[in-house]
């Protein structure tokens, strides 16, 4: 959280799909009361990790050193995306394009 209060992301490593971050299914899609709370729980595990890693990355952290920071969120934020076919795309392109 910035001092006013808003929501601050980043930084994001270079080559992230910001578009996995943008299609997060930040709300249950259902009415079914166990859905919503796994759905509520299961957000606030991400959020939690989220601000783990931002605080435990190292200042002025490199995009590498970013991505090792954030690798074990690939999955939940699979998950919880409204396009299932980020999945397909971030397996494709799991970091930054080689420079071979």
């Amino acid at each position: 959280m910035g001092s006013g209060g808003d929501v601050v992301l980043g930084p994001i490593p270079k080559g992230t799909p910001v578009g996995l971050l943008a299609n997060l299914r930040l709300r249950a899609e259902t009415r079914d009361v166990s859905d919503r709370a796994a759905h509520v729980k299961a957000m606030g595990e991400l959020a939690i990790e989220l601000e783990r890693g931002l605080k435990n990355a190292p200042p002025n952290a490199s995009d590498e050193e970013l991505r090792q920071q954030f690798a074990n969120l690939r999955e939940p934020l699979l998950r919880l995306s409204k396009c299932p076919a980020w999945s397909s795309i971030v397996a494709i392109t799991s970091g930054p394009p080689s420079s071979t």
